[in-house]
């Protein structure tokens, strides 16, 4: 006879023959490798964008493998074991579960980080009115002003006049 289904652990085997002679022996059955993983997080480029994503190699458990992540769910089959999201996902923490075929769940998190909001200050002394970047004329009565530039990374950049006027 056979037995299937056991849980991992240490069984003692009682055999009886036909003739009633008992043989008692030790079993034990191990558990598979449990699943896990290794992402690869791409983390949004500029404050404000909504381009992150990351990918998730899986080992061990058993495939294929099932993901729930994004409010989606998606099977890796034939001996898929790395799963990609699009390239649109906003910065935060998003949850995750991964099964296998076997029913073995794996729960874990990712971060999407954002850089943060690029800002300067143009500090400007002058004796007469000033014209500014943003190509209007500052004065006593209207000395600040923000005007946005693209930093080297292809970002937005908030620069905010500071004008003294002596």
């Amino acid at each position: 006879d056979s037995i299937s289904g056991l849980a991992p652990g240490l069984y003692t085997v009682d055999v009886i023959d036909p003739l009633g002679c008992v043989t008692a022996d030790t079993a034990i059955i191990s558990g598979g490798t449990g699943i896990s993983v290794i992402d690869s997080i791409n983390h949004v480029s500029c404050y404000g964008a909504t381009d992150g994503n990351v990918t998730i190699e899986i080992s061990g458990g058993n495939p294929d493998y099932t993901i729930t992540a994004l409010s989606t769910s998606q099977t890796l089959t034939g001996g898929v074991s790395i799963y990609t999201t699009p390239s649109m996902i906003p910065p935060g923490t998003y949850p995750y579960t991964i099964t296998d075929i076997d029913g073995c769940d794996y729960s874990a998190s990712f971060t999407i980080n954002e850089p943060p909001l690029s800002t300067g200050v143009d500090t400007q002394y002058s004796c007469v009115p000033y014209t500014w970047i943003d190509g209007n004329t500052y004065s006593v009565s209207n000395n600040t002003a923000t005007y946005t530039l693209t930093n080297s990374l292809g970002c937005d950049s908030i620069i905010t006049l500071d004008l003294t006027i002596n």
